[in-house]
């Protein structure tokens, strides 16, 4: 059976298809059996699939909070809850000490290398933080929404509908809002 006979068709991506031929060739090998050209497709398409799941943009969560280790401390432990290391979970420290006028530029600094094209989620815990949103959109260029009373299992909610049900920063927002 050729590559192009299934049904929503198969990469025509020679790397997966090579790949494919190479994991059948193992599968083959090791358990003394012919793998079907219609497997090899199948695990070409889920090769391709598993790669696009990778560079699949996702809104950026940015836990932040008032103290030396808050926040980058609930972010630990949500990752390994989640267990994950995801790049779009983010932690900024904020010490008291910090001037709010600061803060915006901090945070776009600290952003920009994860490239948020797809906006950001500020979970916050109070005062100056809960208001940076704006000056932080203006300055990212993308979208910025900000939820305060940052928790553990807000976290753990908003990475796992913005990594597993793949919600866009509007419905992220306002599910974890209401």
């Amino acid at each position: 059976v050729p590559y192009t006979e299934i049904e929503g068709g198969v990469s025509e991506n020679p790397v997966y298809r090579k790949l494919a031929e190479e994991i059948a060739a193992h599968i083959a090998a090791h358990y003394h059996i012919e793998v079907p050209t219609v497997e090899m497709e199948y695990i070409a398409l889920l090769l391709e699939s598993v790669r696009d799941d990778a560079l699949d943009e996702k809104v950026v969560i940015l836990v932040t909070a008032h103290g030396g280790h808050t926040a980058s401390d609930m972010v630990d432990v949500a990752q390994k809850l989640f267990g994950t290391a995801d790049a779009n979970l983010v932690s900024m420290d904020m010490r008291v000490d910090v001037s709010p006028q600061d803060t915006p530029e901090t945070m776009a600094v600290q952003l920009r290398p994860v490239q948020p094209t797809r906006g950001v989620l500020i979970l916050a815990d109070m005062g100056s933080l809960c208001n940076v949103g704006t000056i932080l959109s203006e300055r990212l260029g993308v979208p910025v929404r900000t939820l305060d009373m940052v928790s553990t299992p807000l976290i753990l909610e908003a990475a796992r509908k913005a990594d597993l049900a793949g919600m866009d920063l509007d419905s992220l927002y306002e599910s974890l809002r209401n």
